[in-house]
């Protein structure tokens, strides 16, 4: 540091004269702060930049313990996510545009994750890439319409045959066939079924049960039968008895089974 420097530096803490150099300081990609030539040590530059950052005076972000500093860290990640709904992020992407290596990109990728919360549920696919929920519902409905539900039976695991992850898709398959959107559910037997057909398929249940003999029937059954919540079960059978689907029934939602009122 030259004569002239010192002397204008005279009388400031470290703290303001290690502000005073980042605002002047032109960064570009992500740096080691032990790499600056700053006129205070590392740990009060780190600790000076954190707060800088919490306080709105620095736009970027620390990024892990070892004092790597992201500039711009919100647009430069948020641009990186933008379009993470309709296609996985790769790490390596992330390298690239950041200067970090991929452990930190991970780390700085989850970071900013947290901090916003329209991005909640993204997958973390071994380290490599980040994925959208989304995304995976997209790449399941295609493989749907790839087969005919209404002419054939096709087995649950026929259609699991066409992910392209096995690992990284069935969580998230598994647990949207239980969601009221999903467009199909995987019956008691493993068949896929069209969840428009369900409303038609359950009423038929129930008589046919009827019939058989049973005298009650739990929304368990119901559900299990068919693949889908509890709720959605009771919502259904409430559905077809107000519609007149379902006949000499009596619903005890309390209890979440019905019962029926008289024999044929």
């Amino acid at each position: 540091m030259s004569f002239f420097k010192r002397l204008l530096g005279m009388g400031k803490s470290k703290e303001q004269l290690a502000e005073e150099y980042l605002l002047d300081y032109k960064f570009g990609n992500a740096v080691d702060l032990h790499t600056l030539d700053s006129p205070v040590s590392p740990d009060i530059l780190i600790e000076v930049v954190d707060e800088m950052c919490m306080h709105g005076k620095l736009d970027g972000r620390l990024v892990g313990k070892k004092g790597w500093y992201l500039p711009n860290a919100k647009k430069k990640l948020g641009d990186l996510l933008k379009n993470i709904k309709r296609e996985p992020l790769e790490i390596e992407d992330v390298r690239k545009a950041t200067g970090l290596n991929k452990s930190r990109s991970v780390i700085a990728i989850k970071d900013h994750i947290k901090r916003t919360q329209q991005l909640s549920g993204l997958i973390f696919e071994k380290k490599e890439k980040v994925v959208s929920p989304n995304y995976i519902k997209d790449q399941w409905k295609t493989i749907l319409n790839s087969f005919d539900f209404v002419e054939e039976q096709i087995p649950i695991s026929e259609v699991y045959e066409k992910l392209p992850d096995k690992e990284l898709f069935l969580p998230i398959v598994e647990e949207y066939l239980k969601d009221p959107k999903s467009p199909v559910v995987k019956n008691k037997d493993g068949i896929v079924l069209l969840r428009e057909m369900v409303d038609e398929l359950l009423g038929e249940k129930v008589k046919n049960m009827w019939e058989e003999g049973a005298q009650e029937i739990t929304f368990e059954e119901i559900a299990d039968e068919f693949g889908v919540t509890n709720e959605e079960a009771s919502k259904t059978i409430l559905r077809l008895v107000n519609d007149g689907e379902l006949h000499d029934v009596t619903v005890y939602t309390a209890d979440e089974l019905i019962k029926r009122r008289s024999s044929h």
